[in-house]
């Protein structure tokens, strides 16, 4: 069991993990998570993964800190999932593929990671990996861990190391810009494009690549290191022969300068094959232009050409650089031990060659020295310009970022509450029809032909209702906005009220209740027909869930401004405390230590159709007695 007591994780010795036996290793994931009949074996230094296999690794964590936040990677596999539990609890599952895109991965880094939250004083890691790429096989034998903040600590440290070299870079490269401009000097060009093509490689090399220039592209974020070195090692070499004047000083070298210029950008489809021969043949050509280049330098320098010194103290640890990286991609270093030190060797030189080849071209041009120092202080102004405003961009995306965060929370919430709203409308008018079809069912009731037309026009109806608030849904999802649109019509009141009654009939019935609506006067209203058959059926149907005994009775009021329909029931009440949170969203009332049914948002949705309609819903209610919700309309909408 591998001790996290210093609460600060890394790489995890490969004494502590432990990979499953050849014969168990095809077995289905549900019997090897359970962990049935299964063989283990040590795993050792000279493991040999093969890239064509499936493998199961296994890792049992010591956390005696009960630190709850802890990120894990088992590498840059193809194919990779990541299972774990926090003492013996059930198996959680994390895609942790390399081709798993930034978006859609737990945790938002360039290395693969799992998140295990809540984590106990035991963690116990499966991984089930396959696959990749040629050079990583010691990559395949490591897992790593780390407490989350730490990890994410690094990470900003990194990206302002990436970000310092990313500044000095465009710099650069502004100032040989300015003087490509000025001096028409070829040498310049391939110094401009070899200092832009840098930062794109180290930002990919770092795997910054991922998180930054192409997050949700997974397969060239896998790829673009090797073909992005073949490419600058292109430009690289025509630069270094443009400010060698290799051209007229070493003619013969020439010919040869050109070949391995292309064959370096040919050796790109390279990438596509996993083969030891292949890939090796974009190593070698690195190392040949790595150790051309330095012997040209240091023969011109002898011959008594100074500007070759500045190229040779600027470039050596440069070259030296592009020679380890071949050997890295080859498999004679572990990558993840080497690759991070042979990136920061390469930085820092390609920042050292800026300085070098500013004062070499101070040296090649000495009558225009006053001139480059003046415009090499402005683009250092420049640089320093842009930085601030960099940094005032940033700080202020991240406020944006910050608000945006709140309002996608927000939206969130208001999508829920959407979605709850509509299956509570959806299920009032299927309850209407369930209660009309049973009537229809029963055998023991003699319906008249009439009387059964009449209930089939109703279920009609409430289907006809059940579409509309599918239509309405569909039209939600066009425009993602909460719309309710009213389409007001002359209606008489109490022929609604009436057939709106029947279909609650048979659930009244099934309590042993009594429902009253015969006193309703005929009353020509002008409103929506359809949400007011919404507003009484919710009224309704909340009357006789909350009632166990007694009657529920629907009436009706003129009085001089306004129409009044009353819903009563002498059901369990409600207490006075609680008047007003029956109408927030999801609030329900518990009555006898119990829930009811329902998701609390009828009368939320009851009483915003109501001021729709210019009215108001009222209560009158007593603990244990009954309750009366009144719809107040208005008379100016007849």
């Amino acid at each position: 069991m591998y001790n996290l007591e210093s609460g600060e994780g890394g790489f995890v010795p490969l004494a502590y993990i432990q990979v499953l036996s050849e014969e168990h290793m095809h077995l289905p994931n549900q019997h090897i998570l359970s962990g049935e009949s299964l063989q283990w074996n040590s795993f050792q230094d000279s493991f040999p993964p093969d890239n064509q296999k499936a493998y199961w690794f296994k890792l049992n964590l010591y956390n005696p800190e009960n630190h709850s936040r802890w990120i894990i990677s088992p590498g840059y596999w193809y194919e990779a999932q990541v299972y774990y539990r926090t003492n013996s609890q059930a198996w959680h599952t994390v895609d942790t593929s390399v081709f798993v895109p930034l978006s859609k991965r737990q945790y938002k880094s360039g290395l693969p990671f799992a998140l295990i939250t809540d984590a106990g004083e035991s963690i116990e890691v499966l991984v089930k990996a396959k696959g990749f790429r040629f050079g990583r096989e010691d990559d395949a034998q490591q897992i790593q861990i780390f407490k989350e903040e730490l990890y994410a600590e690094t990470q900003r440290q990194k990206a302002r190391i990436q970000n310092a070299y990313l500044g000095f870079a465009i710099g650069i490269g502004g100032f040989h810009l300015v003087l490509l401009l000025w001096f028409r000097e070829k040498t310049y060009f391939w110094l401009v494009i070899s200092t832009a093509a840098s930062p794109v490689f180290f930002q990919s090399l770092s795997g910054f690549g991922l998180t930054r220039l192409w997050p949700e592209m997974p397969v060239w974020n896998e790829y673009s290191p090797p073909v992005l070195a073949a490419v600058v090692a292109a430009l690289y070499l025509q630069f270094g022969a443009s400010f060698l004047n290799i051209e007229k000083q070493l003619p013969k070298f020439k010919n040869i300068i050109n070949l391995l210029f292309f064959f370096m950008l040919l050796s790109v489809a390279t990438v596509l094959y996993e083969d030891h021969n292949i890939v090796g043949i974009q190593s070698l050509i690195t190392a040949i232009i790595a150790i051309m280049l330095l012997a040209s330098s240091i023969y011109l320098a002898k011959k008594g050409i100074r500007y070759a010194w500045f190229f040779i103290i600027g470039n050596v640890m440069l070259l030296i650089a592009m020679f380890l990286w071949p050997m890295v991609e080859l498999g004679f270093f572990p990558n993840s031990k080497v690759l991070p030190s042979v990136i920061d060797l390469a930085q820092f030189s390609s920042s050292l060659l800026g300085v070098c080849l500013a004062l070499g071209m101070v040296e090649r041009m000495q009558s225009m020295r006053q001139s480059m120092l003046q415009q090499a202080l402005e683009n250092e102004r420049q640089r320093s310009e842009q930085e601030r405003r960099t940094k005032a961009l940033i700080e202020a995306q991240n406020i944006e970022l910050e608000s945006s965060n709140k309002a996608l929370k927000e939206l969130d919430i208001l999508k829920d509450d959407f979605l709850a709203r509509t299956s509570h409308e959806l299920n009032t008018p299927l309850s209407g029809i369930i209660g009309l079809s049973q009537i229809l069912l029963d055998q023991k009731i003699d319906l008249t032909d009439k009387e059964r037309k009449e209930y089939l026009e109703l279920i009609i109806s409430r289907g006809e209702h059940l579409k509309d608030l599918v239509e309405e849904l569909l039209e939600f999802v066009k425009t993602r906005k909460e719309t309710i649109t009213l389409y007001p019509e002359v209606f008489d009141v109490k022929t609604h009220i009436n057939k709106l009654a029947l279909t609650f009939e048979t659930q009244a019935k099934e309590k042993g209740l009594k429902l009253i609506y015969s006193n309703i006067e005929h009353i020509e209203y002008r409103a929506d027909p359809r949400r007011f058959r919404q507003i009484l059926a919710i009224l309704l149907d909340n009357a006789i869930k909350y009632t166990d005994r007694g009657e529920v009775e629907i009436t009706s009021q003129i009085t001089e401004e306004n129409m009044l329909i009353h819903v009563r029931d002498t059901g369990v009440g409600i207490k006075k405390s609680q008047l007003e949170d029956i109408f927030e969203p999801f609030r329900q009332l518990r009555q006898n230590k119990k829930t009811r049914e329902g998701a609390g948002l009828g009368l939320s949705i009851c009483r915003h159709l109501v001021e729709l309609h210019g009215g108001e819903l009222a209560i009158e209610s007593k603990y244990g007695k009954g309750s009366t919700f009144t719809i107040v309309l208005p008379l100016q909408s007849k």
